[in-house]
C-alpha cells in the first residue's frame, strides 16, 4: 500500500474571496478528458488564453526491444491555463474541457510564482511524475530556479528528490535535487521528536 505525502500549499486561492479578480488574470487548473491536454492546450492558445500543459520525456521499450521517446503530459487529465472570471464560459465550452478545478464551490487560482517554478523544473529537466509516495520528512528547496518550493523528501534511485504535491488536483511531482539544495522544515523536525 502506497501513502501520498501531505498536500502542499502551492498558492491556491479562492477567486471568490477576492475583489476585482473578475477582470484579472489568473491561473486555474482545468480537468480534461483522458489524452485530450495537447488538444486542449492548442486550442486555449488558437482562442489567445494563456496554456501551460508541464510535459516531460519518457523512455518506453516496446515488446519488440525497441526503444521510443514519448513525450507525456506531467500531470494526467489536467492542463494550467490563465484568464479571467469572465471568461469562465469560453474556457469551458472548449472541446475536451471537462471542468474548471473548484475547491469549496469556487473557481481556485494558483499562484505565478508556482507556475514559473514548475517552468523552471522542466526547462532544466529535473521534475518527473511521481505516482508511488511515501511519507518523509519535510523539505524546502533552499537553492536554484526551484527555490521556495516545499514538499517531502525522497530517495530513488541514488538520487535525492522532493515530492511536491498539488492536493487540488491529487497529483505529485518529484524533483532532483542536491542534498546541500534543500533545508528541513521545522514542523519535520517537531513530529519526528514526539
Amino acid at each position: 500500500m502506497t501513502v501520498a505525502p501531505p498536500a502542499v500549499d502551492l498558492g491556491f486561492a479562492n477567486q471568490s474571496e477576492q475583489p476585482g479578480l473578475y477582470h484579472s488574470l489568473s491561473w486555474s487548473a482545468l480537468f480534461t478528458y483522458p489524452r485530450h491536454e495537447k488538444k486542449v492546450a492548442e486550442q486555449l492558445l488558437c482562442r489567445g488564453v494563456e496554456s501551460f500543459l508541464p510535459l516531460y520525456a519518457e523512455k518506453r521499450t516496446w515488446k519488440n526491444r525497441q526503444t521510443v521517446t514519448l513525450t507525456l503530459p506531467l500531470f494526467p487529465g489536467y492542463v494550467f491555463a490563465r484568464f479571467a472570471r469572465r471568461d469562465r464560459v469560453r474556457v469551458m465550452s472548449l472541446p475536451g474541457v471537462v471542468s474548471i478545478v473548484e475547491r469549496a464551490g469556487a473557481v481556485s487560482s494558483i499562484s505565478d510564482h508556482y507556475i514559473e517554478k514548475l517552468r523552471a523544473g522542466i526547462r532544466l529537466g529535473r521534475v518527473r511524475p511521481f505516482r508511488e509516495a511515501i511519507l518523509g520528512d519535510r523539505v524546502q528547496i533552499t537553492s536554484g530556479p526551484l527555490s521556495g518550493l516545499e514538499g517531502v523528501l525522497m530517495h530513488f534511485r541514488s538520487e535525492f528528490r522532493v515530492v511536491v504535491s498539488i492536493g487540488m488536483i491529487g497529483q505529485s511531482v518529484s524533483i532532483e535535487v542536491l542534498r546541500d539544495e534543500i533545508a528541513l522544515l521545522p514542523s519535520s523536525r517537531e513530529r519526528r521528536m514526539v
